[in-house]
């Protein structure tokens, strides 16, 4: 019986620490942006699998139609967004030079570079192989978000998923962004990004728009009653005796009531406009899946015809890796 106890103990312990473990694993996460014009973003968890991927422009939309990254590791990533760019005739494989562009942001600074690093080799390593003169390199950002990253003291990478989460959430402020952890701005991104993943680039744009504008329509009454709300909690707080107290609450719970009742009528709104572009987009991905199969027959030629070319692998891969060292000094 004894030994039972213990044993049990034992188990639950491991079990516990498994839960430790999973959790963790959840909460460190990184986020990634791929630019060769496709452009889409990713984030992996910390085995760098990925957990989520998007466009984030229309050309985005085709290389990702009738593929999915998710579950798949970063480097094998790399090798489909590769693939498909050049069969889609987004990356000329003849090209004279082709740059993809990678930023990542991560809890931690050593391990976001490792991985941008981890990232970039990847993408050069596939070049080589494939004879094509092309090098991975870290996003270079606009001046102005350099500037504006600099000035609220955090890195253009921080302020870069910043921006997309509050574009997510407009509900958000820059100083409530600010305060948060990378780890919940990029569940933010995460998962409000999966809540419209079926909303095509070009209608996500229109549905923000709308969206923004049902927010802007709610907003003073939602902070009229906010307002009043917390005076109300502050006169609770520093009321002298119950009497007083139990007035003051009767008076703010019907507030609390209507608050919450206003702020579920704007988020049964917000997920109509959702299913209303959801629907919109589904004639959208028709036409992104009919460019996806043009495009590749199109580029078919283009495609087999450099491969004939290249008969001297070897001596054709170390020529571009040569190349690629002096692009990176």
């Amino acid at each position: 019986m004894v030994k039972a106890k213990y044993l049990f103990a034992f188990v639950l312990m491991i079990a516990l620490a498994a839960v430790g473990c999973n959790a963790s694993a959840a909460s460190d996460e990184a986020y990634l942006t791929i630019e060769i014009n496709p452009s889409i973003e990713v984030v992996v968890n910390r085995r760098d699998k990925v957990v989520y991927a998007s466009a984030l422009n229309d050309d985005g939309e085709v290389l990702l139609a009738e593929a999915d990254l998710e579950g798949r590791d970063i480097e094998a990533a790399v090798e489909f967004i590769i693939e498909r760019a050049v069969e889609l005739g987004y990356i000329d494989p003849g090209a004279e030079e082709i740059t993809v562009s990678v930023a990542v942001l991560g809890r931690d600074k050593p391990k976001q570079e490792k991985l941008r690093e981890k990232v970039c080799a990847r993408f050069n390593q596939s070049f080589a192989s494939r004879g094509m003169y092309g090098h991975a390199r870290g996003k270079e950002f606009p001046a102005e978000i350099v500037t504006e990253a600099e000035e609220l003291g955090i890195s253009p990478e921080r302020l870069m998923v910043v921006k997309q989460a509050m574009i997510f959430n407009p509900e958000l402020t820059l100083e409530e962004c600010l305060e948060m952890t990378v780890e919940d701005l990029i569940k933010t991104i995460r998962n409000l990004g999966q809540e419209i993943k079926d909303i095509v680039s070009e209608k996500k744009k229109e549905f923000f728009a709308a969206r923004d504008e049902l927010f802007a329509e709610y907003e003073p009454f939602l902070e009229a009653l906010r307002a009043e709300i917390a005076d109300l909690r502050a006169q609770i707080a520093i009321a002298a005796d119950e009497e007083e107290k139990a007035a003051l609450r009767a008076t703010l719970k019907p507030l609390e009531e209507e608050l919450a009742g206003l702020r579920e009528e704007l988020r049964s709104k917000v997920e109509e406009l959702k299913e209303e572009y959801r629907e919109i987009s589904r004639e959208a991905k028709e036409r992104v899946r009919d460019e996806f199969h043009t495009r590749r027959e199109e580029f078919k030629e283009r495609l087999k015809k450099f491969r004939e070319e290249k008969q001297n692998k070897d001596e054709i891969k170390k020529a571009v890796e040569e190349w690629q060292r002096r692009r990176g000094k």
